[in-house]
C-alpha cells in the first residue's frame, strides 16, 4: 500500500514538473513584439583621481 502511495505522489510531482516546464518554455508560441520606445541605462565607470 505504501508503494502505491509513493508511486502516485512521484507521478504527481513528475507530471507537475513537466507541465510547469512546458508552460515556461512554450508560452503558446507568442512572437516577440518590438517596442519603439526603449529606455536603457548607461553605466559609466569613473576612475578615481590620483593625488
Amino acid at each position: 500500500m505504501r508503494y502505491l502511495i509513493s508511486f502516485a505522489a512521484a507521478f504527481l510531482v513528475v507530471f507537475g514538473l513537466f507541465w510547469g516546464m512546458n508552460k515556461l518554455v512554450n508560452q503558446d508560441r507568442r512572437e516577440l513584439q518590438e517596442k519603439e520606445d526603449v529606455s536603457m541605462v548607461d553605466f559609466i565607470r569613473l576612475k578615481p583621481q590620483e593625488t
